[in-house]
């Protein structure tokens, strides 16, 4: 009998051990390559299904807690010596799972989502490039440069608003067959990273990259 009881508890002890050492490695290779908004899309319409995804993502560290960091609107949970080890603004590659979405209100009704990727590691690897999704690819005219900003243009966007915007490209862009003069009326594809479904479009557009 008292073979038995010791034999239990040596089981116990290795799984108690197990438990503590963070549980399986999370499957890089067979996770899915995709942007922080998209992951943030994705957990607001189908929350179910995300959470069914291992995500594989770069993101810039935002403000850093004892459990988790921000970047966007994901909570992006590390062991404690891992989040020690991060600086804000850096960029860093994580795959991880989401777990919850938060609710948060605030004042005059505010509502803030808060995606939890409550299982995550760090990774070491090479993040492939995301395609963009439809909503963030946007055509429009280009009506001359804004000379008071680098890389800023006016545009006029194929939205029958008539309202001008602005629209600053991302470093490197290729603008050089645009011309800079107002009114050119040059159509131009592009795309902006972060645009969401559940927001209507900025006045000012940032770090667009143009759609060959």
């Amino acid at each position: 009998m008292k073979k038995i009881v010791a034999l239990l508890l040596v089981t116990a002890m290795c799984l108690a051990f197990g438990a503590c050492g963070g549980g399986s490695k999370l499957d890089a290779k067979n996770a899915i390559a995709e942007t922080i908004h998209h992951i943030y899309d994705d957990a607001l319409r189908n929350q179910a299904r995300a959470m069914e995804n291992t995500y594989l993502f770069k993101c810039v560290v935002g403000s850093v807690t004892n459990e988790y960091f921000c970047s966007g609107n994901l909570r992006i949970y590390l062991e404690s010596k891992e989040l020690a080890e991060l600086n804000t603004q850096e960029t860093v590659s994580v795959v991880g799972k989401v777990t919850e979405v938060i609710e948060e209100k605030g004042g005059l009704g505010n509502i803030t989502y808060w995606v939890e990727i409550g299982d995550a590691q760090l990774y070491d690897g090479e993040v492939p490039e995301v395609e963009p999704r439809e909503h963030e690819i946007l055509t429009g005219l280009l009506k001359g440069k804004n000379k008071k900003y680098e890389n800023t243009w006016y545009i006029e966007l194929d939205d029958n608003s008539n309202v001008l915007k602005n629209i600053t490209f991302a470093e490197g862009e290729d603008l050089s067959a645009f011309n800079e003069n107002y009114n050119s009326g040059e159509e131009i594809k592009f795309y902006v990273e972060g645009l969401t479904r559940y927001v209507s479009l900025p006045d000012e557009l940032k770090n667009a990259k143009i759609v060959k």
